[in-house]
Formats: structure tokens, C-alpha cells, sequence
């Protein structure tokens, strides 16, 4: 918006200026070349000069329009805003047809957050100057303010009308487009601004943010490089850069330049908050609690501040705190979609999951294509064991989960592939599915793997990890019409589908899972090798899995400490034996005389699965190795964290997914105890049955 501050002239008012009393303390000249000599000082920003000699106008002419109207603007430029709308509107009376004085009022008046007084004033300019399309600009610029977007797109066009090539407008115009979520349209209104004036910092920010939101975060990022060419040292554009790179998962390059940000503008609340999530994101969650309670301090009534606090108490589990933030970010924004989710989250964590999706659905209204909104319910909902609603949305999951965690290149580029599988039929095609998460995700989805060659799929291709090539090599019901790779070119299949997918698209319910186990087989001679190596331990043989892939946001609250597991491993009833391998296995150095360690011989799932195949029984955290146990239908007991995995429920000791599989679990977040006494009581039944 043009601001009527830069268009001091010497030639404000409509009436005759008040003719002076001569005084011996003011120099022989005109009140109008006082004016002129003041609004001259003013012009070049010397507004404490310019401040003196309007004062010293007032002495002798305290009805000096030009003089009252000034000052008020100086004392609007300094941040005494209550002055200046005295000042103005005392000028006003003196001028009431002055459109320039009712604009600087109502700029006044915005300063005070009195936004109907402000869109008052400005339409007063406008009726006194209708076809001039800086104020038409102006007062649309306020009526965005002031919610009401509808006739401030009127004022912008009105204003393009008047003046084609005033890119202010256009630039507004694109931000009221963006605002409703046109953002092809939005892009259009920046760019045809830009091409008039290239060197607008703010219309670059504006075309970066529309980009963002519209999910082009390359050239959003190019568009914030642009902005940060113009003003090196703007935080506000270095903040700009930082939410892009984290926006595209780039975590450390966010996390430097929200730091440069602060370095120029230790107070930008921006780059606070968004360094704060930024850390949330990186667990280091100590620093994320700090930078956020900084730009709450700051920002106090601000919900995005509020909502960022609240994610990272989330985190550490101080929920009733997190609940308070949330619930005071919508006493501000009752619209606010990611309080609203996040706020689901934290309901759902204390089990109070009506009123969890009750907030989710409100999100979903207001943003129906919101991915956070989707992912979250549909945790919620499978996690229920609602799987058809639920596995619809978690289809959500690549726009949810690329902003967290890092997609390898493979996997990024098979999502640009539009070649995706929907679930028709499968005649002579070859398909290739490809993992896209932990090595436990992948192992619970092989047993669809069968049902591909059921729908009439020539080929399957599994583009997976070298550790599960054999594995996946032994699934029952393929008669060899699998092959396993690590690098696969586009022509080498037909169709492609993630493997995650695959439950969504065989409508699967609770009741419909693919159970029949085991549904991978350990080569008989492979099987004996280790059964020749276990004969000399005695039974019950009980393998152990303390700890999954530190690469799991929550990984500290499933994964536990060896020494933990003392109460069992002390016990002489039984043998154990480690199942851990990377993430954890160094802690079986302290217990090496009483655990007995073959990981380092196991090279893949496949070794580890002979090992399994000889042990009675498998105690593990939810990890690969509980997978591994089930499908090989081995008995194993699942040390559950509270509120875990969608894929164990709510409640049962039992899982769908695996019928050989217990599970104890946590009944209070970050507590063990009860799950190992528990444990070790039913080790102590088992070892006598």
C-alpha cells in the first residue's frame, strides 16, 4: 500500500492559512515558508526538525492547518498515536475536505487498533477523492485488515482501474487471491506487479509465500532468494528463507538461517517461533521449549506462537500446559487449523478421543485439504481400528511426513511418477512396489506382496532395502514371480505403489487382514545351522530387542535400556539371547554372562530370522524384530508404549496382524515397571507350560 506519509507537499489545505501574530521570538517570515522549511525537514526524515518548527508555527497560529496536520503525522511516525489522532482530527476540523488529512487519520486510527474508526477515515478520503487510486488501494488495505475482503478486492480493482500500473494494488490484489486460496490467480497479480516495478521486496515475499502454500517450494525458494537479494539484511527475509527450507525438510538450513534472522533482529518472533519448531523437529527439545516461551513472551495472544509452544510441550509431554496454550490460541483464532490439530493430538494422548476428533473434523472443515488434519485423524481412526475411513486418509501421509522426515531420492522421485497404482486391475502388468518407511512397516506389508500375483500382476518388483532382499525372496504364494532390487529404471515397470498402500487398496478391515502365518520361510539348511549352534543352550530360549531405529521421532519412548529388562534376565528359568542389532546393541557388552550374542553373525532379516526360527519365545519394544517374530509366527510378546502404533489398537492384548504376538502394555506414559513385572510373571507361567 502506498503510504500517505510519503507524500508530504508543501500543498495540504483547502483553506487560508490564519494570519500570525507578529512576536518578537519568531523570525520575520511567513507562516507558509515556516510550512515549507518544516515539511522540507520532513521530507528528508529530519523529523525532530521538522517537529520544532511546526510547534514553533502553533505558537503564534494555533489554527494552522498544515502545522496541526503535520504534527500529528510526526507524532504517528515516532509512535504517539493517540497524539496524533488528536492532532489530525483537530486539523480536520480546520479542513474537513481535506482527503490526505483523512487518510493519515485513519492510518492513525490503525495504529491503535481501531480498525472501524481507521476504515472510516479512509472511506472519507476516498469519497472526497474517488478517482484517485492510492486511496482506493488504501482503503482496501485496511478493509483487509478489518476481515472484510470482499469489498476491499472492489477498492483494488478499482484502483488497477484508475491506474493500471499501480502494483501496489496488484500486489494486494494477488495477497486477497492467496488469501482465498487461488493461488494460480494470486501468481498472475505478483508477477504482472513485478514486471512493473522488479525491484519490489514485499511483492517478492508475497509471490515466495503463494508458491509455498501452493506446494512449488522450488520456486518459492527462488522467489525468497530474490526478497533476501534486495534487503541482505532484512530478518524478516532471512526468516522467509529459513521457513522455506524447513517447509522442504531441510532442517539445518533452516535452522541457520532463522539464527542470522535473530542475529539482526534478536526480537523477530518469527524466526523465534520457527526456530523453535524447527528444533521440536530436530528433538532437541530443550532449545525448542526456549526459542518458543521467547516468542510467546513476545507474542502472547499470537496463535501460531501459542500452537508452536504447545507442539513442542506435546513432546515432553507436559500436556496440560499444552492443552492451555492451544486453548488460548483459539480464544484468539477460533479458525486457527493447526491448533485445532494440534489440539487434537494432545486430547488424543489423554485418551479423551471423542472430544480429539471433534477438533480434527473442525479442522478438516475449515481446511478440508489440510494433510496435517488428515494425517492426524487418520491415526486416530485406524488407531480405533476404524481402517477404512482411516486408511483413505493416511493416504495423506507423503504431504504430512516429507515436511519431517527425509524421503530418499528413489522414493521422490517415484512420487512425481504418475504411473501410481489405484487399485485396477492388474492383467499381464508388472508392478513395483517400493518401501517408504521402517523396516517394521515393511515386514507387516509383505503378505499382500501374494495377493498382487491374485490380481494378475506378471511382475512384482520390490525396490527395498539389501537387508529384507532374502526375506522378501521366501514370501509363500509367489512361485517366483518376484524379484528384489535396489536402483530400478522407469521402463522396467508398468505400475508402482508404496508399500503402505497396499491395505487401502485391498479395502482392508479388521476383519479382512491378510493373516495366515508364517508367511515367510527360513531355508531349511540355514535353519540348522543354527540349530546346531543353539543345541547346547538350555530352555527356554528367549531372544531379546530393547531398542528400534533412533530415526523414529518417538524412538524414546518405545525404545528402552538393556538394564531394564534385569528383573527377567537375572531370572535362571530361561536363556536369553540378543535379537538387537544396530541403535542399542553395544548395551549387551554389560550383560554378557548371562545374554548370548550372535547379532554381529547376522548379516540381514534373513540370518536373523534362523536365529528366531530356533528360540522359543521373542520379548522385544516395537521394532522390526516383534515384526520379524509374527511373521514367522513365532511366539513373541510386545513391550507396548502408551498411546503406541495404530497397528496394536487401543486396549487388546492381541493384534490382527500377527496372531502369535501378546502385548503388555505401558498403562501410564514413560513407566516400564508394571509392563516388566508382568512380564516376568507370565515368563515364569511360560517356562512351566
Amino acid at each position: 500500500m502506498k503510504n500517505f506519509l510519503s507524500r508530504l507537499t508543501a500543498n495540504h489545505r483547502d483553506t487560508k492559512p490564519a494570519i500570525p501574530t507578529q512576536q518578537a521570538t519568531i523570525p520575520a517570515v511567513t507562516p507558509q515558508e515556516l510550512v515549507a522549511e518544516a515539511v522540507s525537514q520532513h521530507g528528508a526524515g529530519r523529523l525532530a526538525e521538522a517537529e520544532l518548527l511546526y510547534r514553533r508555527i502553533l505558537v503564534t497560529d494555533a489554527a494552522n492547518f498544515d502545522a496541526l496536520h503535520m504534527l500529528g503525522v510526526v507524532h504517528l511516525q515516532t509512535g504517539r498515536n493517540v497524539l496524533a489522532v488528536e492532532l489530525i482530527e483537530r486539523a480536520i476540523v480546520l479542513a474537513p475536505g481535506n482527503p490526505l488529512a483523512h487518510g493519515n487519520l485513519g492510518l492513525a486510527y490503525q495504529s491503535l487498533n481501531r480498525l472501524d474508526k481507521a476504515v472510516a477515515s479512509l472511506r472519507m478520503a476516498v469519497a472526497l477523492q474517488p478517482d484517485q487510486d492510492g486511496a482506493q488501494n488504501n482503503l482496501g488495505t485496511m478493509l483487509c485488515a478489518a476481515g472484510q475482503l470482499d469489498e476491499a478486492e472492489v477498492c483494488f480493482r478499482k484502483a488497477v482501474q484508475l491506474n493500471p500500473r499501480n502494483n501496489d494494488a496488484l500486489n494486494n490484489l494477488g495477497n486477497v487471491c492467496r488469501d482465498r486460496g487461488q493461488f494460480s490467480v494470486a501468481e498472475s497479480y505478483h508477477r504482472e506487479a513485478l514486471a512493473i516495478d522488479p525491484a519490489a521486496f514485499a511483492t517478492w515475499k508475497n509471490l515466495g509465500e503463494v508458491q509455498k502454500l501452493a506446494g512449488r517450494y522450488d520456486d518459492a525458494l527462488d522467489s525468497f532468494r530474490k526478497a533476501l537479494e534486495l534487503r541482505p539484511e532484512d530478518a524478516g527475509a532471512l526468516a522467509d528463507l529459513g521457513s522455506m527450507h524447513s517447509a522442504r525438510a531441510e532442517l539445518i538450513e533452516a535452522e541457520n538461517y532463522f539464527r542470522l534472522a535473530l542475529q539482526i533482529d534478536e526480537n523477530c518472533a518469527n524466526a523465534l517461533c520457527n526456530l523453535g519448531d524447527v528444533l521440536r523437529r530436530l528433538d532437541r527439545l530443550d532449545e525448542a521449549e526456549s526459542f518458543s516461551r521467547e516468542a510467546v513472551a513476545l507474542r502472547p495472544d499470537d496463535p501460531e506462537m501459542l500452537n508452536t509452544l504447545a507442539c513442542v510441550l506435546l513432546r515432553i509431554c507436559a500436556l496440560d500446559e499444552a492443552e492451555a496454550c492451544c486453548r488460548k490460541a483459539l480464544t484468539s483464532s477460533s479458525d486457527h487449523v493447526p491448533t485445532l490439530i494440534t489440539l487434537g493430538s494432545i486430547l488424543g494422548e489423554r485418551d479423551r478421543n471423542d472430544e480429539a476428533e471433534a477438533c480434527l473434523r473442525s479442522a478438516l472443515e475449515r481446511s478440508p485439504e489440510s494433510p496435517a488434519a488428515r494425517y492426524n485423524l487418520s491415526m486416530l481412526k485406524l488407531m480405533q481400528g476404524e481402517y477404512g475411513e482411516g486408511l483413505e486418509l493416511y493416504e495423506s501421509r507423503f504431504d504430512t511426513l516429507q515436511r519431517d522426515f527425509d524421503t530418499a531420492p528413489g522414493n521422490r522421485k517415484l512420487l512425481q511418477d504418475p504411473r501410481r497404482w489405484r487399485g485396477e486391475a492388474l492383467s499381464g502388468l508388472r508392478v513395483l512396489i517400493w518401501t517408504e518407511q521402517g523396516f517394521g512397516d515393511s515386514l507387516m506389508m509383505l503378505r499382500y506382496l501374494p495377493m498382487l500375483k491374485e490380481r494378475g500382476a506378471s511382475e512384482i518388483i520390490l525396490f527395498c532395502e539389501p537387508s529384507l532382499e532374502r526375506l522378501a525372496g521366501s514370501l509363500s504364494g509367489l512361485d517366483h514371480g518376484m524379484s528384489c532390487t535396489q536402483a530400478v529404471s522407469s521402463d522396467a515397470f508398468d505400475l508402482h505403489c508404496p508399500i503402505m498402500s497396499l491395505p487401502f487398496l485391498f479395502k482392508t478391515t479388521r476383519d479382512s487382514i491378510p493373516g495366515s502365518m508364517p508367511c515367510v520361510a527360513v531355508p531349511t539348511a540355514l535353519r540348522d545351522i543354527w540349530k546346531a549352534r543353539l543345541a547346547p543352550i538350555s530352555r527356554p530360549r528367549v531372544g531379546l530387542a530393547w531398542a528400534g531405529s533412533r530415526t523414529l521421532r518417538d524412538d524414546a519412548r518405545r525404545s528402552i535400556s538393556l538394564s531394564t529388562f534385569a528383573p527377567l534376565i537375572k531370572w535362571e528359568g530361561a536363556r536369553f539371547v540378543s535379537l538387537q542389532k544396530g541403535d542399542g546393541a553395544e548395551q549387551v557388552g554389560a550383560w554378557m554372562s548371562q545374554i548370548e550374542n550372535w547379532m554381529d553373525e547376522c548379516d540381514d532379516f534373513m540370518d536373523t530370522a534362523a536365529l528366531v526360527q530356533n528360540l522359543d519365545l521373542v520379548i522385544a519394544v516395537d521394532s522390526a524384530v516383534a515384526h520379524l517374530a509374527g511373521a514367522l509366527g513365532k511366539p513373541v510378546w510386545l513391550l507396548n508404549r502408551y498411546r503406541s502404533e495404530w497397528r496394536w489398537g487401543l486396549e487388546s492384548d492381541r493384534s490382527p496382524w500377527y496372531p502369535s504376538m501378546r502385548i503388555f502394555r505401558q498403562t501410564e506414559a514413560a513407566s516400564w515397571d508394571d509392563v516388566i513385572a508382568n512380564v516376568a510373571d507370565e515368563l515364569i507361567r511360560f517356562q512351566r507350560s
